[in-house]
Order: C-alpha cells, then sequence, then structure tokens
C-alpha cells in the first residue's frame, strides 16, 4: 500500500512476480480489519504523517495479536544524539557516492517531525514493550509484538 502512485508502480515492476495486492491508498483512511494482518512493515513513511502518535495507534491496531509490527522511520537530529547523526550523514554520503543517490518520485518531507526522544515517548506509551533502534542514514526501527 502506498498513497504516492509512482512510487507504488516502482514497487510493483521491481517486485512483479512477489504474490503481493498492491493497494493504492492512504494508510491513515484505508477501510482495513482491526487486528488483521500477523505482520505490519512500514518503511520510511512514518515521517510523511503529521500526527505520529495517531499513526503509530492505527499500524498497531492493525496487528493480530502475537503479529509483529516494524517500522523504519526517520528522525530529525539533535544535541541528544548528535555523534550517531554525524556517523549517519557521513555513511550516508559514502553510500551516496558510491551507488549513487537514490531518486524518487515521492514528496520530501525534511525535517522528520520528531527526534528520537519524542519518538522514544510515543513508542513507550502507546506500544508498550517496543523495542527501537537505531539505524545507520538517521534511521530508527521500531518493532513491537502485539499483546496476545
Amino acid at each position: 500500500m502506498d498513497i504516492d502512485a509512482p512510487v507504488l508502480r516502482r514497487a510493483q515492476t521491481r517486485f512483479a512476480n512477489a504474490p503481493i495486492r498492491w493497494l493504492h491508498a492512504d494508510i491513515m483512511t484505508a477501510e482495513l480489519p482491526n487486528a488483521g494482518f500477523d505482520a505490519v512493515v512500514s518503511n520510511a513513511a512514518l515521517h510523511h504523517i503529521e500526527d505520529t502518535r495517531t499513526a503509530l495507534s492505527r499500524l498497531g491496531g492493525l496487528v493480530t495479536p502475537g503479529g509483529t509490527l516494524a517500522v523504519v522511520t526517520f528522525v530529525t537530529p539533535s544535541l541528544r544524539n548528535g555523534l550517531w547523526h554525524l556517523t549517519s550523514w557521513v555513511a550516508c554520503g559514502m553510500a551516496n557516492r558510491v551507488k549513487g543517490k537514490w531518486e524518487h518520485s515521492a514528496p520530501i518531507k525534511w525535517p522528520p517531525p520528531q527526534t528520537l526522544h519524542e519518538l522514544r515517548s510515543h513508542v513507550r506509551a502507546l506500544l508498550p514493550g517496543a523495542c527501537i533502534r537505531r539505524l545507520l542514514y538517521g534511521r530508527v526501527l521500531v518493532t513491537w509484538r502485539a499483546p496476545v
């Protein structure tokens, strides 16, 4: 599912043989069953949604009991995490030089709406027991298993 049609078409082309049902829709308004999915994965989308708390609640609500939510997102740089952000910035620059900068048609939302500290606060309040990991390139991985 993606709200951006060109991004969705690119994914369909790239994974043409995958057994996937592709949906052009907004995750926040699409009619989806509560607790209807064993796994919900969001990659580089959360920071595009204005209300992070509502988005996390929506994504978590889609997961079946015992199922998994995995969210990769970006956070805005802060002094508190300056070394990690600097390391990520350098690594991203090196990767862009070696592999070329990834170009896409999706609208760019920068800077992300919250810092790592703010994201952790939202996650702790809405997804008890979730794990938050810092990744390279300024990304953060949130994983959560829905209670049984």
